[in-house]
């Protein structure tokens, strides 16, 4: 089930127009493989909002890129090792 883009922080930030292209690049960070990966996106998609002058939007995924990605590789590591636990359990049977 995929969430509207138009109700988060961002739909006060960026006009309708370039919201969906916002979007893409949002999701584009959260797609990287690694933490590193990601957090180098990040400042691509921070240039390239400030390119579209969209200054305030580009603060709003600077500060809050961190906290963000730290969030999704927790989830990530915990649903790794759920994964593995379940795994070790069905070998045991």
């Amino acid at each position: 089930m995929q969430r509207s883009i138009r109700g988060g922080p961002f739909s006060s930030l960026v006009p309708a127009g370039k919201l969906r292209e916002v979007a893409l690049m949002l999701k584009a960070i959260h797609a990287q493989e690694s933490l590193d990966a990601a957090r180098r996106k990040a400042a691509e998609v921070v240039a390239r909002l400030r390119e579209m002058r969209l200054g305030k939007a580009a603060e709003l995924v600077q500060t809050a890129v961190d906290e963000t990605l730290v969030g999704t590789v927790r989830n990530l590591v915990c649903g790794a090792w759920l994964s593995i636990r379940l795994r070790r359990i069905d070998l045991r049977r």
